[in-house]
């Protein structure tokens, strides 16, 4: 290994803790990891639940949950004076977060120069908003509240990245991990599946206002429900993979072909059943997005691994019409009304983002402040829009609106650093790549999804997300950098 891919970035914490610290903790070395894995566990699970912790309440008490289970596992660190070391690129990714969150911050505070000033402040105070200093000097952000929550949004998924990534050091916390997101996606999936069938119409116990008789599971937004149940789909496909990645390609074909259908139906047949549920879901949705970007996602898997293990020319004769022929069965049964869908054209998502190509222009450095894409918006809006707009249907454009074209090319710097750190682990990692592979197809996933949609947005889906990237990172670092002293 050569010497720039052998650096690292490494975070140092004590050796040792003063004698005064209470010994029963100095004992129990574990205890407090296991409980922050206990509540991070439960997290998860809670996540999708309260209409995709969407609503100021349930995200507020998500990154509550996030920041407490963040103390408990630095706690953790602290008295097992451990040192947790950072490949280079998870490092690098860390900085450029850091500094877009910086940015975010310092839209929140008054400006001196006039020009930085958002020029909403100038025809606030005829409605009696005070400047923020007192002294006549207004934000960057147009809405400093909005931007104040879109931080501590953005705060929660950077800790669930950085709890995943410490946990997920260990292969088999990483599996648990997954397997949560993978079976609570399954659960969520299958009831919306009994909502859509049984005629009920409710999201919980709500009754819904919008998209009847398409599965949402218990998100409002089909499209964010989609992205969810792809996610589970694909850790699910990879997870079937993982029966035979190693060997493909390098046994003989009769045996590779027995074990892969003993490993599929005797083995791994409740993971077909779930996906089943959870591809019949996604397809009941109606997403177009969701169609796209879940076909992108496994495009990707298949590339990889055929890049991966080379496999004879029989083997791929044999397994492209057999992966073809699932996808046309799943459509042929539940995916009639996505291409309907398709065959409608385009709708008034173009026209939004014009306006948003407007409003980006107008503050290409600043931004108009995180999080506040809907009151901007609403500035800039004629007689096109008759509706409330709160989301451009394009997170790359409504990122670039809100904090300004250099921020947002920081933000998805460290993004894409964090894609090259699992694609690295996927081709250098001799055991256990299934997690880096995983996070590389979810990266496809919700990357193709945010050109159409807002499903990122979601603080559900950032959440597990961001988990998903944690254990892919964790699992790309080589074995002797990934032990765990003590322990």
């Amino acid at each position: 290994m050569g010497v720039p891919v052998a650096v690292t970035m490494e975070l140092l914490l004590p050796a040792s803790l003063p004698s005064s610290f209470p010994d029963t903790l100095s004992r129990d070395r574990r205890g407090l990891r296991d409980v922050a894995f206990g509540l991070f566990f439960v997290l998860l699970v809670w996540a999708p639940l309260p209409l995709g912790s969407n609503r100021p309440w349930s995200w507020s008490l998500l990154v509550a949950g996030v920041a407490l289970v963040g103390l408990v596992l630095a706690l953790h660190l602290l008295i097992r004076g451990e040192r947790l070391r950072l490949p280079w690129p998870v490092g690098l990714a860390g900085l450029a977060f850091a500094g877009v969150a910086g940015w975010a911050y310092l839209q929140m505070q008054p400006v001196p120069v006039a020009e930085w000033v958002h020029p909403a402040w100038s025809v606030l105070e005829p409605f009696g908003i005070e400047p923020l200093d007192g002294r006549g000097s207004g934000a960057v952000s147009l809405d400093v509240d909005l931007t104040r929550d879109a931080l501590m949004r953005l705060l929660g998924y950077i800790g669930a990245f950085v709890i995943a990534f410490v946990l997920a050091r260990d292969s088999e916390a990483a599996r648990r991990l997954l397997l949560v997101v993978f079976w609570t996606a399954t659960a969520v999936s299958a009831y919306g599946l009994i909502v859509v069938f049984s005629g009920m119409e409710l999201v919980l116990l709500t009754e819904k206002t919008a998209y009847r008789g398409v599965v949402t599971g218990t998100f409002v937004n089909r499209n964010s429900f989609a992205t969810y149940a792809n996610l589970g789909i694909v850790i699910g496909v990879v997870w079937l993979f993982e029966l035979f990645l190693r060997d493909l390609g390098k046994r003989d074909f009769r045996v590779l072909l027995r074990e892969l259908l003993e490993g599929l139906f005797a083995k791994r047949g409740i993971v077909l059943v779930a996906l089943l549920v959870l591809a019949s879901a996604s397809l009941l949705s109606q997403s177009r997005g969701g169609f796209l970007s879940l076909a992108a996602a496994l495009l990707t898997i298949l590339l990889l691994v055929f890049l991966l293990t080379k496999p004879r020319l029989l083997a791929l004769a044999i397994a492209t019409p057999l992966v073809l022929g699932s996808i046309w069965g799943l459509v042929a049964l539940s995916g009639g009304a996505v291409l309907e869908r398709f065959e409608q054209g385009s709708d008034i998502r173009l026209e939004i983002w014009s306006v948003t190509a407007e409003m980006i222009e107008d503050r290409f450095w600043l931004g108009h402040g995180y999080g506040t894409y809907e009151p901007a918006f609403y500035a800039y809006r004629d007689e096109r829009f008759s509706l409330v707009i709160d989301k451009a249907h394009n997170t790359y454009l409504e990122h670039a609106t809100e904090l300004g074209v250099p921020a947002t090319v920081l933000l998805y710097t460290g993004a894409l650093l964090l894609f090259y750190a699992c694609v690295r682990g996927v081709f250098q990692r001799r055991r256990d790549k299934i997690y880096a592979l995983i996070a590389v197809a979810a990266s496809v996933l919700v990357a193709v999804h945010a050109v159409f949609d807002f499903s990122l947005q979601i603080p559900a889906i950032a959440v597990i997300y961001a988990t998903i990237m944690g254990v892919g990172c964790a699992q790309s670092m080589r074995s002797e950098k990934r032990k765990m002293r003590g322990g």
